[in-house]
């Protein structure tokens, strides 16, 4: 059960002075909730559309805490005529320790173009909710009690979803669809495990399963590191304390020297970590595993828009719960903790992937969906994580968004 403080914030304050914001928190029951805040508002040839905000906080620890939004499109009167029942409501993961505005960027810098307000313009209800995620440094935990991210992983994730759906949004009758991009998608599948009854869809580009004996050794290591932290200790790690500097160079000095890999430039030396298999070591998921393809002369990502990458990159916590790390390393080394009731889901899962660094862990996991109506999408435009979403918006709106879109109209039918 959860008893929560409530804050309010827009969006340009997500950097908060976790010390001082204490005094401003206001300690309510779930039964007298502090009004959301109208963040923006739009108009759409399809409707008027609006975006409401709400920060949510667990307990009495500043740190414990996670925002969640809105979107919705007033619908015209004729949209009504085309549906005997409302369209699903549509719960949306934010991906693995990055904040809500993960899912609201584009290539263009228009919101209307961004994964979240294309699904809203096509008429669902949208809500995400965000991972429990910290910015700043390891001394955030000199004045604060960062022990509380021991309980960062999977398992709070599934509770907070399951929340959001019983006692936010109150659905009532209303069905509801559950999914996300890589790491939120893998939150919305060990959600349908424990709650296979609440939702009638599922979909996610992230698997969280493989058979593959291979990616099952490769991940073992870095499972049993994440178990030893764990027992001595170690709730956190500082993920980005070594990518900042490469990240910096590359942004902000492209074609200098790499200080990194002798005969490379900051840009190539970026491409290289993040866009050729095997570099990215304990942090992939497979050997073939990459975030995003390069082009075979280093010059830039194959499909990744870098301008956009960098401003996503924006949004990540630097500070990760260990939990969450060896949650899903260890599902990959053939664990069930949070897949072992998936045959109990019978409604419709949509996987969507590619090249070789996700399909084959993501159909390993529809193969555990027994009773489910399964859909594996190889996207030809995909041959790492971020390759069919940090792209050009247009090309994800064919790829990822009228797939999803097209898959739960289909749902209502």
């Amino acid at each position: 059960m959860h008893s929560f403080i409530i804050f309010q914030k827009g969006p340009t304050m997500r950097k908060i002075n976790l010390i001082s914001s204490i005094a401003t928190l206001c300690f309510v029951s779930l039964s007298a909730m502090a009004q959301p805040v109208l963040i923006d508002e739009f108009k759409t040839k399809e409707g008027p559309l609006t975006i409401v905000e709400q920060n949510w906080q667990d307990g009495d620890n500043v740190l414990n805490q996670f925002s969640t939004k809105q979107i919705k499109r007033e619908h015209k009167n004729k949209y009504k005529h085309k549906h005997k029942k409302a369209l699903p409501i549509v719960i949306l993961a934010s991906s693995f320790n990055v904040t809500i505005d993960h899912l609201s960027i584009s290539s263009t810098g228009k919101y209307l173009d961004s994964f979240e307000a294309v699904l809203a313009k096509a008429g669902f209800e949208v809500w995400v909710i965000e991972d429990r995620m910290l910015f700043g440094d390891a001394s955030i935990c000199e004045q604060n009690d960062c022990s509380i991210m021991q309980t960062w992983g999977l398992d709070q994730r599934v509770e907070d979803i399951k929340w959001l759906k019983d006692h936010v949004i109150n659905a009532g009758n209303q069905e509801v669809v559950v999914g996300g991009i890589t790491g939120g998608g893998m939150a919305a599948i060990a959600t349908v495990n424990r709650y296979p009854d609440d939702f009638v869809g599922v979909f996610s580009t992230g698997a969280l399963y493989s058979n593959d004996i291979e990616t099952q050794i490769h991940n073992m290591q870095s499972c049993d590191d994440f178990k030893m932290a764990q027992s001595q200790g170690v709730d956190y790690l500082n993920v980005l304390e070594g990518f900042d500097p490469v990240i910096s160079l590359a942004r902000y000095y492209p074609e200098q020297d790499s200080p990194i890999f002798m005969g490379l430039t900051n840009k190539q030396t970026l491409l290289t970590i993040l866009g050729v298999p095997g570099f990215l070591g304990k942090n992939a998921y497979s050997a073939s595993y990459v975030f995003g393809l390069a082009k075979t002369d280093l010059s830039d990502f194959k499909y990744v828009d870098i301008e956009l990458f960098y401003r996503d990159y924006d949004t990540f916590g630097h500070l990760a719960s260990v939990q969450h790390h060896l949650d899903i390393n260890c599902a990959f080394t053939g664990e069930r903790t949070f897949t072992d009731q998936l045959e109990y889901f019978n409604g419709d899962v949509l996987l969507l992937g590619g090249g070789g660094a996700m399909t084959p862990m993501l159909v390993d996991t529809g193969d555990l969906f027994t009773q489910a109506n399964v859909k594996v999408v190889n996207n030809p435009i995909d041959g790492g994580e971020a390759d069919n979403y940090l792209i050009d918006s247009q090309i994800r709106k064919k790829i990822l968004d009228r797939k999803i879109i097209k898959w739960i109209r289909k749902l209502d039918k």
